[in-house]
C-alpha cells in the first residue's frame, strides 16, 4: 500500500499561497473565478434548453391546431377542397360571374336573398344532419327564391313538395334530358336517393329526369306550396370535387346552380337549431381564449420552474417500525377522516381469516362459507353472525366499538369451539 503524502506547491514567481495568483485564480487560470463562469455557462445552456422544449411545444400546438382546421371535412362544403367538398364546383360558378354567398343559418340564407332579390336567386340547401324542421323549410319555401336541395328528408319533401316521394337509393350513371343544361346523351352521376311523382296540384307541371319510373329519378323540378320553384337533387356527389370532372357532372351542376345571377350556399348549422328559455351555448364565447390562456401560463411554469431531477433512488433504510406504531398511525389517520367503515372492514378481513383458520376451511373458502363454519361451531344463529362480520355499518364511535367487541367475541367463541379438534 502506497501512501500519497501532501506537499505543499512549489511556489514560483507571482504566485501566492497555496499556489494561486494573487488574483484568485489557479495555476493553470482555473480558479474560483473560472468556475462561476462554469456555472453561468450551464445555467446559461440549461435555460436554452427549456426555451427550446418551450418553442417546440407552442410550434406543436399551433401545427396541430392548424392542421386540425384544415383537414376538416365538410360534405359540399363550399370552402373545402376534399373530395367531398364542392369548392371546385364554387369557383368556376364565381369564374362565370354568379355571385356566391355562403350561409349558415336560416335567418341569414333569408338576408341573403332579400339582398338580392328573390327573383334572381338560388338558395342550395343540404341539410346532411336533419337539423331544420319542417317550419324553417317553409319558411324558406316563403323567401320566393328558386330552390335546390339535395338529398332532402321526408320532413323537407313533406314541407316543399308534397307530390315528391323518395323510392330509396341508387348507383351508377343516368342518361340525361333537356333539364338543367343536359342534353339526352350525356350521362350523369345518379348515385344516391331517387324520387318519384304521386298524384296532387304540383304533380302536373313536375318534370322528372336522370332515372326512370319504375326505379326513380335522381333530378325531379316542381313548384312548392308557397309557388317557388323547387329542385329536389338526389345525386349529391355529382357536386362533389372528387366527381365534378366525370362524364356531364360539371355541365349539370353549373346548369342547374347557374340560372340565375346569385346562389346561396346554404348547410345548416348549429345556429338553426331549436332554442328554449332556458337553452345556453354549449362553448361559452370565452372558453377558447380561456384555454389559450391557460396554455401559455402552463409553458410559462414549466419554463420557469422546470427541473429535472433524474431517476428515482430507491434505498433500504436501516429502519424498524414496530406493528403497534403503524397500527397507532392507521388508526389515527381513520378517526381524523371519520372512515369507520373501513377501519370495520380492516378488522372483518383479519377476524375472517382467523375464523376460516380455526374452522379448517381452506383459503379458497367463501365468505359465506366462512359464515356458516362459524355459526354451526359456536351455535349462533346464521343470520347474526352474517351481521357481525358482513352487514353490519357503524353510524358512530360508539358503534364502531360495539362491532369490534363482537368481532373479538365471535372470534374467542370460534376458537373455543375448535380447540379440541
Amino acid at each position: 500500500m502506497t501512501l500519497a503524502l501532501d506537499r505543499p506547491p512549489a511556489s514560483g514567481p507571482g504566485t501566492g499561497p497555496s499556489g494561486t495568483d494573487p488574483d484568485g485564480t489557479g495555476p493553470n487560470g482555473t480558479g474560483r473565478r473560472g468556475g462561476e463562469g462554469d456555472d453561468r455557462r450551464r445555467r446559461r445552456r440549461r435555460a436554452l434548453v427549456w426555451v427550446g422544449i418551450g418553442v417546440v411545444l407552442v410550434v406543436a400546438i399551433v401545427v396541430a391546431l392548424v392542421s386540425s382546421g384544415s383537414t376538416a371535412r365538410i360534405e359540399l362544403g363550399a370552402e373545402d377542397p376534399s373530395p367531398i367538398g364542392s369548392k371546385a364546383l364554387v369557383q368556376v360558378l364565381r369564374d362565370q360571374g354568379v355571385d356566391v354567398r355562403v350561409t349558415a343559418s336560416l335567418a341569414a340564407t333569408r338576408r341573403a336573398v332579400q339582398d338580392a332579390g328573390a327573383e334572381r336567386t338560388t338558395v342550395l340547401a343540404y341539410d346532411e344532419q336533419g337539423i331544420l324542421q319542417t317550419a324553417q323549410w317553409r319558411r324558406l319555401g316563403a323567401s320566393g327564391a328558386r330552390l335546390v336541395v339535395v338529398q332532402p328528408y321526408v320532413e323537407t319533401l313533406d314541407a316543399l313538395a308534397p307530390e315528391v316521394t323518395p323510392r330509396g337509393g341508387g348507383s351508377g350513371t343516368a342518361s340525361g334530358c333537356r333539364l338543367g343544361g343536359l342534353r339526352p346523351a350525356d350521362r350523369v352521376t345518379a348515385t344516391g336517393e331517387r324520387y318519384a311523382m304521386t298524384p296532387g296540384p304540383g304533380a302536373a307541371d313536375a318534370r322528372v329526369c336522370l332515372g326512370s319510373a319504375s326505379r326513380g329519378y335522381a333530378l325531379v323540378r316542381t313548384g312548392s306550396p308557397s309557388g317557388a320553384e323547387v329542385a329536389i337533387v338526389g345525386n349529391a356527389e355529382a357536386f362533389q370535387n372528387g366527381r365534378v370532372l366525370d362524364r356531364a357532372n360539371g355541365a349539370y351542376a353549373l346548369g342547374l346552380l347557374g340560372e340565375r345571377a346569385t346562389l346561396v350556399w346554404y348547410l345548416p348549422g348549429d345556429a338553426d337549431l331549436p332554442r328554449g328559455p332556458g337553452d345556453v351555448p354549449l362553448v361559452p364565447p370565452w372558453y377558447a381564449p380561456t384555454m389559450g390562456l391557460l396554455v401559455l401560463v402552463a409553458l410559462a411554469g414549466i419554463l420557469w420552474r422546470g427541473r429535472r431531477f433524474g431517476p428515482l433512488a430507491i434505498e433500504n433504510l436501516p429502519v424498524i417500525v414496530p406493528a403497534a406504531e403503524t397500527m397507532e398511525g392507521r388508526a389515527r389517520l381513520y378517526a381524523r377522516s371519520s372512515a369507520r367503515l373501513r377501519a370495520l372492514d380492516a378488522l372483518r378481513i383479519g377476524a375472517i381469516q382467523r375464523i376460516a383458520r380455526d374452522c379448517g376451511r381452506p383459503r379458497v373458502a367463501t365468505v359465506q362459507e366462512i359464515v356458516d363454519a362459524a355459526a354451526a361451531a359456536t351455535g349462533l344463529p346464521r343470520a347474526e353472525v352474517a351481521r357481525t362480520v358482513l352487514d353490519a355499518v357503524p353510524s358512530g364511535d360508539a358503534d364502531l366499538m360495539r362491532l369490534s367487541a363482537a368481532h373479538a367475541d365471535l372470534e374467542r367463541r370460534v376458537h373455543a369451539a375448535t380447540r379440541g379438534r
